[in-house]
């Protein structure tokens, strides 16, 4: 026997006693090759079963009925059946509802003004695939026969695949659920978005009314001027407004550009400006800089060192401590 030989090579034919009546459907019997491992080829010998040997494996004999096989095996044009194709198929639950894969969500810009609605992708079916000749072979290893009926396995194969419209019915209905309730937490988010912009429109506005009756109560005269002359005076403002809460040793980092690390064993100094500034009523708290402050301000050398740090309103402060 060659072992060129290819599968749609094989030998094809009706069973002559499968044919007792007009109404009964012929099986058909076909060839292909088995790449049996040495253990299965030696108990095959020991179970006494005939069979063809190629170079690399053994000649299994099929048979099935021919309704079984349309649409799940391709037809030559010569009529011989082929084995070696892959089948994708959906994949469902113990409870028989469709494996999806993973739903995402992409956040894009809104539509316009008034619409919130942003990308919706939809899930999509998680799918196996499965070669016809494997799940063949593997009937024939479980079986340790050459000479095998193949009707179960294609019947098997046909429902796997039977069941897409079910599939995609399903998978329809999941995305509208979905998408429906992708749309109804856009709402929900757009209308919080627009609740907080609101609040903070308002917070800023009250807080810039706080700053002005400030600047012109306690400011130096060149924070006012600044104030009337349409300037961005903020940091000044914040400079100026730490000296009076927190003293001179403190120094504003305006930016947040100091490096900040935790503080083990603070010292005494340290613990006593915490309560100092507790009793102003600030939290403080201590902390270690491991390159000082010589990110807000040339003037301080790069040697790290510990120090207490103390918040006002969104801006950050540090007192150096010194050994």
């Amino acid at each position: 026997m060659s072992g060129a030989m290819a599968e749609v090579k094989g030998r094809v034919k009706l069973c002559p006693d499968k044919q007792e009546s007009v109404s009964e459907e012929s099986m058909v019997e076909q060839s292909l090759h088995w790449p049996i491992s040495p253990m299965d080829h030696s108990k095959l010998h020991s179970k006494g079963i005939d069979h063809e040997h190629y170079p690399t494996g053994v000649m299994l004999d099929v048979r099935f009925f021919p309704s079984v096989a349309y649409g799940v095996l391709p037809l030559s044009l010569d009529h011989k059946y082929i084995f070696d194709i892959e089948m994708e198929y959906p994949l469902f639950d113990e409870s028989g509802a469709i494996e999806i894969e993973n739903l995402v969500y992409t956040a894009g810009k809104k539509l316009d003004e008034s619409t919130y609605e942003r990308e919706f992708r939809p899930a999509r079916l998680s799918t196996g695939k499965v070669n016809i000749k494997d799940l063949i072979i593997r009937k024939a290893r479980e079986l340790l026969e050459c000479d095998i009926c193949i009707n179960e396995v294609l019947d098997n194969a046909r429902q796997r695949m039977g069941r897409w419209d079910e599939a995609k019915e399903q998978l329809k209905t999941y995305n509208e659920t979905a998408r429906r309730e992708f749309l109804r937490k856009e709402r929900e988010t757009a209308m919080l978005f627009e609740k907080r912009q609101k609040e903070e429109a308002i917070l800023e506005e009250q807080q810039q009314k706080s700053h002005n009756e400030w600047i012109r109560k306690s400011g130096s005269m060149r924070l006012n001027k600044c104030l009337e002359e349409g300037y961005d005076y903020r940091e000044l403002y914040y400079v100026e407004r730490g000296m009076e809460l927190f003293g001179k040793d403190f120094r504003l980092d305006y930016d947040n550009s100091v490096l900040v690390e935790n503080c083990k064993c603070p010292s005494l100094m340290a613990l006593e400006t915490i309560e100092v500034l507790r009793k102003k009523g600030f939290s403080g708290r201590v902390v270690w800089l491991p390159k000082g402050l010589k990110a807000v301000d040339n003037n301080y050398d790069s040697a790290s060192c510990e120090a207490v740090l103390v918040f006002f309103e969104d801006r950050t402060y540090y007192r150096t401590i010194s050994g």
